[in-house]
């Protein structure tokens, strides 16, 4: 059955790919050629995903399913967005992705069960592979496609910042599984550098800055991990990369990277007048998100509909509206509301408190190289909207957290603490 589980999870997280179109955006106004494919996949996975809840539910004393620690909290969210699709501007494709969300929380509940450290490992490496048509597309499109030499134009229909999310994530898991491992060191080292080079070429500037602090913290824990030859060679991959992304985004910065981030994170004289203003201006986007919460009391308790955003968008000027919060915890209030935030933050972090409970032995743990990326998609998670619909970085964001809180809750409780 867990064969089963993983074949699901990986055609959930990697579909889009395959697609050849910009599915993720689908919309309520788009044609049966868009949402076709989608639905089709769709179907697939759930298929998947009914047969193996079945086989679990035809165990001989198994008892009832059973959603534990982290996944618990997943469980809660997705009821209560899938209850606030009933106001949804469309319940149709509201309907949708709270289906696609069911399906990856029964995927996680039905695997996380009863899972060991090794079930967990296993999780992340099969994740991980399923990830490499991302850094694949990005090489196809960046080196052979003449209409995207900067990743601008998309004909695929995948957008890079998921890509460079993607790149960063998973080349942290494989560099740090390289650091931690003997058998396979290299080809994990190859496959961290592919999806970090993918990450580079598409460029997302807060990806790469979550990916800064990250590299700060691994080079802080590198003489910890086994030998001081490895410590030497994670510091020397630490400055490497370090600077690479220094001069990757300074070199854009410098044209553009500045007045954009100023526009876009200005908290003062955002009026229309004023030299800094901008329709993409995180503040008027934050701010309206927080009016459209607090419009009414079934709002702030129960949001205005799960991918309300997505489909009718946040107002900013005029007639112009933006189909994403820039931050996926502002996307989840304005969506679900309270019940649909709460979850999401304890989940969250309950985890980051776990970790920085074990601090000091943090680098021996078996979860650190699936902290280590999970710590790179949190950062990002302020700055980016995960729950704008279940796409590849939810799924990875939800899903490590719940196997870095599995295998800290079983090393917790292996040595005698708290599980």
């Amino acid at each position: 059955m867990r064969n089963l589980i993983l074949a699901c999870w990986a055609l959930l997280i990697s579909h889009k790919i395959f697609l050849f179109r910009r599915s993720e955006y689908v919309d309520i106004h788009a044609g049966p050629d868009a949402v076709l494919p989608e639905l089709l996949v769709l179907s697939c996975i759930l298929g998947g995903t009914l047969l193996a809840l079945s086989g679990r539910l035809m165990m001989k004393d198994s008892g009832f399913l059973k959603a534990r620690g982290a996944a618990s909290w997943l469980v809660l969210y997705t009821l209560a967005a899938s209850a606030s699709i009933v106001w949804a501007p469309s319940v149709v494709f509201a309907g949708a992705w709270a289906l696609t969300l069911i399906s990856a929380t029964t995927l996680l509940v039905l695997y996380f069960e009863h899972a060991d450290v090794g079930d967990c490992d296993r999780f992340a490496s099969v994740s991980a592979f399923a990830m490499l048509p991302y850094p694949a597309y990005v090489f196809i499109g960046y080196f052979t496609l003449p209409l995207r030499p900067d990743m601008r134009v998309d004909p695929l229909g995948i957008h890079p910042n998921i890509c460079s999310i993607i790149g960063f994530s998973m080349g942290t898991f494989l560099l740090c599984r390289a650091l931690q491992r003997q058998k396979g060191a290299i080809t994990y080292l190859v496959l961290a550098g592919l999806f970090y080079t993918s990450a580079f070429l598409t460029a997302n500037k807060t990806a790469a800055l979550a990916t800064s602090i990250f590299l700060m913290i691994l080079v802080a824990f590198a003489w910890r991990i086994l030998t001081r030859i490895r410590a030497m060679i994670v510091t020397a991959i630490g400055i490497a990369i370090g600077l690479a992304i220094v001069y990757r985004t300074t070199t854009g910065l410098v044209t553009a990277g500045i007045p954009g981030h100023l526009q876009a994170y200005q908290m003062m004289g955002m009026g229309e007048d004023s030299p800094f203003f901008t329709v993409y201006s995180r503040y008027i986007i934050w701010q309206n998100c927080l009016e459209l919460f607090s419009s009414s009391p079934r709002t702030i308790l129960f949001g205005n509909g799960f991918t309300y955003v997505r489909q009718i968008g946040i107002p900013v000027v005029g007639e112009i509206s933006m189909r994403t919060a820039h931050n996926s915890y502002l996307q989840v209030l304005t969506d679900t509301g309270i019940a649909g935030l709460i979850p999401i933050v304890v989940m969250v972090f309950s985890l980051l408190a776990r970790s920085l409970r074990r601090i000091g032995d943090i680098a021996d743990s078996a979860s650190f190289p699936i902290l280590m990326s999970w710590i790179v998609l949190f950062l990002v998670s302020f700055t980016s909207s995960d729950f704008a619909v279940i796409d590849a970085t939810t799924c990875l964001f939800l899903s490590f957290n719940i196997a870095a809180d599995t295998i800290l809750r079983s090393e917790s409780a292996s040595s005698g603490g708290p599980a």
